[in-house]
Protein backbone atom coordinates (compact mmCIF):
# COMPACT_ATOMS: atom_id res chain seq x y z
CA UNK A 1 0.00 0.00 0.00
CA UNK A 2 1.17 3.25 -0.92
CA UNK A 3 0.18 6.84 0.66
CA UNK A 4 1.41 10.40 -0.32
CA UNK A 5 2.74 12.84 1.82
CA UNK A 6 3.62 16.26 1.08
CA UNK A 7 6.43 18.08 2.76
CA UNK A 8 7.12 21.96 2.60
CA UNK A 9 9.58 24.59 3.76
CA UNK A 10 9.84 28.25 3.32
CA UNK A 11 6.28 29.03 3.90
CA UNK A 12 5.10 26.28 1.43
CA UNK A 13 7.19 28.09 -1.48
CA UNK A 14 9.22 25.26 -1.61
CA UNK A 15 7.74 21.48 -1.13
CA UNK A 16 8.00 17.69 -2.48
CA UNK A 17 5.67 14.99 -2.06
CA UNK A 18 7.08 12.06 -1.02
CA UNK A 19 5.16 8.31 -1.42
CA UNK A 20 5.24 6.44 1.93
CA UNK A 21 5.15 2.68 1.41
CA UNK A 22 2.99 1.00 4.47
CA UNK A 23 3.58 -2.40 4.63
CA UNK A 24 5.09 -4.43 8.04
CA UNK A 25 6.47 -0.90 8.08
CA UNK A 26 5.98 2.62 6.78
CA UNK A 27 8.85 3.29 4.98
CA UNK A 28 9.61 6.28 2.55
CA UNK A 29 11.98 6.01 -0.21
CA UNK A 30 12.65 8.11 -3.33
CA UNK A 31 15.96 7.58 -6.03
CA UNK A 32 16.81 9.56 -9.19
CA UNK A 33 19.70 10.44 -11.16
CA UNK A 34 19.38 13.54 -10.14
CA UNK A 35 21.37 14.40 -7.07
CA UNK A 36 20.22 17.83 -6.47
CA UNK A 37 16.66 16.96 -6.06
CA UNK A 38 17.54 14.09 -3.68
CA UNK A 39 19.62 16.13 -1.37
CA UNK A 40 16.82 19.14 -2.09
CA UNK A 41 14.27 16.42 -0.23
CA UNK A 42 16.91 15.22 2.38
CA UNK A 43 16.92 18.76 3.31
CA UNK A 44 13.20 19.01 3.56
CA UNK A 45 13.03 16.02 5.75
CA UNK A 46 15.77 17.13 7.39
CA UNK A 47 13.76 20.49 8.13
CA UNK A 48 10.61 18.16 9.58
CA UNK A 49 12.66 16.45 11.82
CA UNK A 50 13.71 13.43 9.97
CA UNK A 51 17.58 11.88 10.22
CA UNK A 52 18.38 11.12 6.71
CA UNK A 53 21.28 11.02 4.19
CA UNK A 54 21.91 10.62 0.55
CA UNK A 55 23.82 8.03 -0.88
CA UNK A 56 24.80 6.08 -3.79
CA UNK A 57 25.02 2.53 -4.42
CA UNK A 58 27.11 0.52 -6.86
CA UNK A 59 28.33 2.23 -9.86
CA UNK A 60 25.15 3.24 -11.15
CA UNK A 61 24.51 7.25 -11.35
CA UNK A 62 21.03 6.76 -8.79
CA UNK A 63 21.42 8.45 -5.70
CA UNK A 64 18.96 7.46 -2.75
CA UNK A 65 17.35 8.79 0.12
CA UNK A 66 15.45 6.38 2.73
CA UNK A 67 13.14 6.64 6.15
CA UNK A 68 12.05 4.30 8.37
CA UNK A 69 9.17 3.80 10.92
CA UNK A 70 11.46 4.98 13.66
CA UNK A 71 13.23 7.56 11.87
CA UNK A 72 9.75 9.27 10.47
CA UNK A 73 8.46 8.78 14.03
CA UNK A 74 11.07 11.00 15.29
CA UNK A 75 10.33 13.69 13.31
CA UNK A 76 8.25 17.10 14.04
CA UNK A 77 4.25 16.71 15.27
CA UNK A 78 3.10 18.21 11.81
CA UNK A 79 5.18 14.76 9.93
CA UNK A 80 3.48 12.39 12.37
CA UNK A 81 0.13 14.05 12.45
CA UNK A 82 0.35 13.79 8.08
CA UNK A 83 1.80 10.42 8.31
CA UNK A 84 -1.22 9.06 10.61
CA UNK A 85 -3.88 11.24 7.71
CA UNK A 86 -1.72 9.65 5.44
CA UNK A 87 -2.20 6.31 6.43
CA UNK A 88 -5.74 6.40 7.40
CA UNK A 89 -6.50 7.34 3.89
CA UNK A 90 -4.73 4.76 1.94
CA UNK A 91 -5.86 2.15 4.52
CA UNK A 92 -9.80 2.94 3.50
CA UNK A 93 -8.62 2.26 -0.59
CA UNK A 94 -7.90 -0.74 0.64
CA UNK A 95 -10.98 -1.80 3.01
Amino acid sequence: MVATIRISAAGGGVWREFNVYLGRDIELFFASTNREEVELRAHLLRLAGVETRVRKEGGRNVWYLGATTDQLAAGGEELRRELAKAVRQAARWVC
